[in-house]
């Protein structure tokens, strides 16, 4: 699936590639290409190409032969002109390639990009909750309500300022509190005052006195930036009012503690944004209001971190390995053992697993033993005590014979884990890759990732014979999602 739409109402050019695509190896020549019809100012096809020069990432997340990184969703604002004094958004999608859908060709382009939109976070709450995802950065997205990327990101938004202004009613000052009449709540109510208020819209407030303009400052100039940059990107959006109300009630706030002359806007730009904070970081008012400091901080690290690019990505092959993982404990329970090179073990029934740690070293060295030590995706140890070795391989089956090393990966792993063992027949080498999974788009809601499959050693889809010990390899297909 390869498509482009241009949605002039919003200046938002969505983009749905397909992994391993041909046009992935150039896609800002791909998208332009796609956009020669549309209304779209000349100058956005350079910041598009501009885009992709400049996250070198986001290229090399295309080419799954040698980057597993899935990016699902992808946000850049490109800002034309000063003529022109519009904003441009680039969404890009990424459906992981071994996704085969089904929709209807007839389908209107906005309609399609909706579906693939709400089928791209489906997919990433799937990956990220099977493999435990612990990045910090992720967790607003995980604590957010909504049906796609953009209610996510609303989402963290009005929780974020609402929280913002919390903490701003009792920020710490260093100054004597003043009494103020006002019609909004902004301090502590004076109930000996407001008995004898006859405006019921006015009310008596204890609140603190101006001066803490470093905070003030700090805090106004983030929001208008945030306003410009990100928040206008929500028009459209059935919850934009109350976007805005929150920020208004900062800033309502803000000119009620200080003067107009402290409500001073800063210079801020997505490259001096990080000098910013780091200027900031250090001042007195900040330091006595570091929780003020860190929303704000969270805010802007989770959405507008490196000009406003946002990445959710998942490792796709720890996601398949894990998938893989639950098929064989399915089956294989305590016989199994699985190799975790971060934790530097190989896991599994305790008497067994010290046995295969103190084999597991390729190269004898009597000086470092733990020279080089060799970690397979899984062992199955059968009654006779043979290790059987399975390789998990997030590779489609037409790319398995373009990667020479996991074949060389099994053939060690089945002599190293068993050295006593003669006869490699005996000793089943076993390689599973993804096979597709179809998903039609009508019916997202209930995609599910494959967890009732049983992987049986002994039932292989085919089997090659390896050159140099005349044994075989078996291979396996597994599909990750059923729909």
């Amino acid at each position: 699936m390869f498509e482009v739409y241009f949605e002039e109402k919003t200046n938002t050019i969505y983009a749905v590639f397909q992994d391993l695509s041909v046009e992935s190896r150039d896609l800002s020549k791909y998208i332009s290409d796609r956009l020669q019809e549309e209304n779209v100012p000349v100058s956005i096809h350079k910041r598009i190409k501009e885009f992709f020069t400049d996250n070198k990432v986001v290229n090399e997340n295309f080419h799954r032969q040698t980057n597993y990184i899935s990016t699902l969703r992808t946000y850049i604002d490109f800002v034309t002109t000063n003529k022109h004094k519009n904003v441009y958004y680039l969404n890009l999608y990424v459906i992981p390639k071994d996704i085969q859908l089904k929709y209807n060709d007839s389908e209107s382009k906005k309609s399609l990009i909706r579906k693939v939109d709400k089928l791209s976070l489906n997919i990433y709450q799937l990956y990220d909750s099977l493999i435990g995802h612990k990045d910090i950065k992720l967790k607003s997205l995980k604590l957010a309500k909504g049906s796609t990327f953009l209610d996510l990101e609303l989402s963290f938004y009005l929780k974020e300022l609402n929280k913002l202004h919390d903490y701003l009613l009792n920020y710490k000052r260093s100054l004597k509190d003043k009494i103020i009449c006002s019609d909004k709540e902004v301090g502590i109510m004076i109930d000996s005052l407001n008995e004898l208020e006859k405006d019921p819209l006015k009310q008596y407030q204890f609140v603190k006195v101006a001066h803490q303009k470093d905070l003030i400052v700090f805090v106004y100039s983030l929001l208008n930036f945030l306003q410009k940059e990100r928040i206008q990107y929500f028009k459209l959006h059935p919850l934009y009012k109350k976007l805005k109300t929150s920020i208004s009630k900062i800033n309502n706030y803000l000119l009620k503690i200080s003067t107009s002359s402290h409500i001073k806007q800063e210079v801020i730009t997505f490259k001096n944004l990080q000098k910013f904070f780091n200027r900031y970081q250090n001042f007195k008012e900040i330091q006595r209001n570091k929780s003020i400091y860190s929303i704000l901080e969270s805010i802007f690290s989770n959405q507008l971190h490196d000009g406003a690019f946002i990445s959710k990505s998942i490792d796709m092959t720890k996601m398949f390995e894990k998938v893989v993982e639950n098929a064989l404990i399915n089956t294989y329970d305590k016989s199994l053992y699985i190799g975790d090179e971060s934790k530097k073990r190989i896991i599994g029934e305790e008497a067994y697993s010290k046995h295969l740690n103190s084999i597991n070293y390729l190269l004898e060295n009597e000086d470092d033993n733990s020279m080089v030590k060799q970690y397979p995706d899984f062992l199955v140890r059968d009654n006779v005590g043979i290790y059987h070795i399975l390789d998990a391989k997030y590779k489609l089956k037409k790319d398995l014979y373009k990667d020479r090393t996991m074949f060389w990966q099994v053939l060690v792993y089945s002599k190293l884990f068993n050295q006593s063992v003669t006869e490699q027949n005996d000793i089943k080498k076993i390689i599973v890759f993804a096979q597709h999974s179809e998903i039609d788009l009508d019916y997202i809601d209930n995609i599910a990732i494959n967890s009732t499959e049983a992987i049986q050693i002994e039932n292989c889809d085919w089997y090659d014979t390896e050159m140099l010990f005349g044994s075989k390899i078996g291979f396996i297909g597994m599909k990750t999602l059923l729909n």
